[in-house]
């Protein structure tokens, strides 16, 4: 739902003068991006797709990966010694997938399973990567949880024990994980009342807590556009309103757009209003959020998990696994317990944006008091009708 547009705005004073450092997206992939990585990476998901390679393409696809990764080049030689003259073996493919992405392992691999949980004095992986260690029940159905394709491919071999020459990739894996709690959240600055805020957001549970920093990555590109839904551009109306939901279906508030949706759009609110981020995020983009959020504030999303929600899920293609809620069990519990995969409606954000279809026409041209007075109202009456709906189940 879109509406017209202030002629002035104030532009919010920065945050600092000073101007973080991305960090590089080769601290949270396997294979670090560029034009040779997108080769390797080419290759290996045509060897996860079950491709034949010759003895030639062998040798090269396993001299590239020991320049770039040793550790998967050391495993890759006992898969393709396995595969023969045939394809990869069907138990080495959905892990080959997964890994070999140019998105973050910190997404793949959740930040709370590379740590010791539970009283144990190591993690999971470097229990089963210990030297003669059996991998117990316990272990294979937390791996289950939260890394479904190592487990798959432990169940698929029937190992009792991980071979020596997977230990190297899977504690490579752990490290990759394991990097973003390495960061300071450097999102600490406490923010003063903003008053323009209030023009364009309603979040009354989730004021404006901190500024969001300058980027170095935002200023040399000016206007991040990477990853963003829409690009075109309309001078009368905004983009529309972004809205943030919990997962049972209760609007916690939404903002007017002031650029076109992309990563940054979350990425603002996720930072400026949560002092702690989220456990979860479910968002249709949550691929290219993941790796926006990772390089300028890994210390806030150290122990965030992003999942591509179920309706836009096929159409992502290139990003792995971990993104993709039907990856796991059904019966896997998030919010600390209190729900079910199974059971989480992630679809409640277009759900409730067909429903504001209703009143776009009229809201359209509104002033900005009453649209945003008008569209909380209706969300109200929305979220009344939801908790009735609640309570009464």
């Amino acid at each position: 739902m879109r509406k017209r547009m202030l002629r002035e705005e104030e532009n919010e004073p920065a945050a600092s003068q000073e101007v973080l450092q991305d960090i590089k997206t080769t601290e949270y992939v396997l294979l670090p991006c560029g034009q040779s990585s997108k080769g390797l990476r080419r290759r290996m998901r045509e060897v996860s797709d079950g491709f034949v390679f010759n003895a030639d393409e062998k040798r090269s696809l396993l001299r590239d990966l020991r320049k770039v990764c040793p550790p998967l080049g050391e495993a890759m030689e006992v898969v393709l010694e396995e595969a023969g003259n045939g394809p990869c073996p069907v138990a080495y493919r959905r892990f080959l997938a997964s890994i070999s992405t140019g998105y973050p392992i910190p997404a793949l691999i959740p930040p709370c399973f590379v740590f010791p949980q539970g009283g144990h004095e190591q993690s999971v992986i470097d229990r089963v990567c210990t030297p003669g260690q059996k991998v117990t029940v316990a272990d294979l159905s937390s791996l289950a949880q939260s890394w479904p394709a190592c487990a798959d491919l432990i169940r698929q071999k029937l190992w009792s024990t991980v071979p020596p020459t997977f230990h190297s990739i899977l504690q490579r894996l752990q490290d990759l994980a394991r990097h973003p709690g390495t960061y300071e959240d450097t999102a600490q600055q406490i923010c003063p009342d903003l008053p323009n805020e209030e023009q364009y957001t309603f979040m009354p549970h989730h004021p404006v807590c901190r500024r969001k920093n300058a980027y170095k990555g935002d200023i040399s590109s000016k206007h991040y556009s990477a990853g963003n839904k829409f690009t075109r551009r309309d001078r009368t109306f905004s983009p529309g309103i972004f809205s943030c939901f919990c997962p049972h279906g209760i609007c916690w508030g939404f903002s007017i757009m002031k650029q076109y949706e992309g990563p940054s759009t979350a990425f603002d609110i996720l930072v400026r209003r949560f002092p702690e981020a989220p456990g979860m995020v479910i968002y249709d983009n949550a691929c290219n959020l993941s790796r926006y959020a990772l390089k300028r504030e890994p210390g806030h999303f150290a122990k965030t998990q992003f999942r591509i929600d179920r309706v836009h899920q096929p159409g992502h293609v290139g990003c792995h696994e971990g993104y993709n809620l039907s990856s796991y069990p059904d019966n896997c519990s998030v919010l600390g317990g209190s729900m079910t995969l199974s059971a989480m409606n992630t679809q409640v954000c277009e759900q409730a944006h067909s429903t504001l279809e209703a009143i776009s026409t009229q809201a359209k041209f509104m002033n900005q008091a009453h649209f945003l007075q008008y569209v909380r109202y209706f969300l109200y009456r929305q979220n009344l009708a939801k908790i009735q709906k609640i309570q009464e189940e």
